[in-house]
């Protein structure tokens, strides 16, 4: 966003971030209004606040953007890069499920080797708070 603008929605976006207990902040609206724009002034933040912040993208103009398959398994490389706990855990889902390699399993099947499980192993400490925005899911 340009400075000054979308100010309010930032604000309540930003606040929403901090709130104990929140876990869904669903931004919608009619094309062109400036979620995008949100969206990556929201990354742009979060990112300002060594938040774990992870942010993926859909474009119907890009073909490897439009594959719904493809959104776990890049937010998934995106945090293996944050995390070094995480990121072994990874490794070890992928040696035991080739099919996780490439994106290859359904979409169910990522969420629960990728994201579920490996957040029920590992060690939390203090307050963390993982951002992750999805922008155009419409265009997957």
């Amino acid at each position: 966003c340009l400075v000054g603008t979308r100010t309010e929605v930032l604000l309540q976006i930003q606040n929403w971030t901090k709130a104990i207990g929140s876990q869904l902040f669903w931004l919608h609206g009619q094309a062109g209004t400036g979620k995008s724009a949100i969206a990556q002034s929201v990354f742009n933040w979060s990112k300002a606040q060594n938040e774990c912040t992870l942010l993926y993208t859909c474009s119907k103009t890009q073909a490897e953007l439009q594959n719904p398959l493809n959104v776990l398994p890049t937010l998934c490389s995106q945090f293996c890069a944050m995390n070094e706990e995480y990121a072994k855990h990874i490794v070890d889902q992928l040696q035991n499920d080739p099919l996780l390699k490439g994106g290859q399993g359904h979409i169910t099947t990522q969420l629960e080797m990728l994201f579920i499980r490996p957040f029920q192993y590992m060690t939390m400490s203090g307050e963390h708070v993982y951002l992750v925005i999805l922008d155009a899911l419409d265009e997957c």
